[in-house]
């Protein structure tokens, strides 16, 4: 039987089975461009994290390994190819707003984004043992562990439990905030906190400081947008820097 087309169902379908598959492969291909590998150094870690938080922002995720394939892939090992030192706001999700999967992120979190002495050996194993290139200080806006760190520098304020001992971390990062106004904006507040922070891990210790001086390890800071989704980065020591985001 003919049809108008000149073809029939079946190889109409069969046409449309090959577009369709011709896409998915595209889409996987892609997908597999974007993905962090063993052969990537710092700068071209930090690019796929920056096209990562692109795709997030325009809402173009590539839904990167996370699946069955990426849990049997990554249970024997792991190699992870960047390191982000984060607050531990719930709303600041680093395997999402980078658009990474399992095995991707080696996360550290802390209210914050302070540097203490448990973090820096996490991040110091991450750099000895599994080889990662790439340390992201992340803060980001309205950051309440900054804000209680301007109370206390400010107004002599006091918190319970640990939380004055966190702050005494923060308060440095206040009061070279305090240098370009007063009072204190907490968006300077919080760039001054990641600036410094990136700072104090490029001098930090002989594991983390050895690799930065020998050019195996870059530093970067950025500071996370809670409305839009985008990272602003803001420091960089030993990567590329990227042209200007708009």
């Amino acid at each position: 039987m003919k049809y108008a087309s000149g073809f029939s169902p079946a190889t109409l379908l069969a046409f449309f089975l090959l577009l369709a598959a011709g896409t998915v492969h595209a889409q996987e291909q892609a997908r597999r461009d974007t993905l962090l590998t063993p052969a990537d150094d710092a700068s071209t870690v930090f690019a796929k994290l920056i096209q990562g938080n692109e795709r997030y922002v325009s809402g173009q995720k590539l839904a990167p390994d996370r699946g069955m394939d990426a849990r049997s892939q990554t249970a024997v090992s792991q190699r992870p190819k960047a390191i982000i030192l984060s607050c531990a706001d719930s709303r600041v999700a680093p395997e999402v707003l980078f658009d990474q999967g399992v095995g991707d992120l080696f996360v550290v979190r802390i209210a914050g984004n302070t540097l203490t002495q448990y973090g820096l050996a996490s991040m110091e194993y991450a750099v000895a043992v599994l080889d990662s290139p790439l340390i992201v200080v992340l803060g980001h806006e309205n950051c309440g562990a900054v804000d209680a760190a301007m109370k206390s520098y400010e107004d002599n304020a006091s918190f319970p439990g640990e939380i004055d001992h966190l702050v005494d971390l923060i308060e440095p990062a206040v009061a070279i905030a305090s240098a370009k106004q007063t009072p204190v904006d907490l968006h300077d507040a919080v760039e001054a906190n990641v600036e410094l922070v990136v700072d104090q891990l490029c001098v930090s210790g002989t594991v983390l400081t050895r690799a930065h001086a020998e050019g195996k390890l870059g530093i970067v800071g950025g500071i996370y947008n809670l409305a839009t989704g985008k990272v602003e980065f803001v420091k960089f020591a030993g990567v590329d820097v990227p042209a200007p985001q708009h």
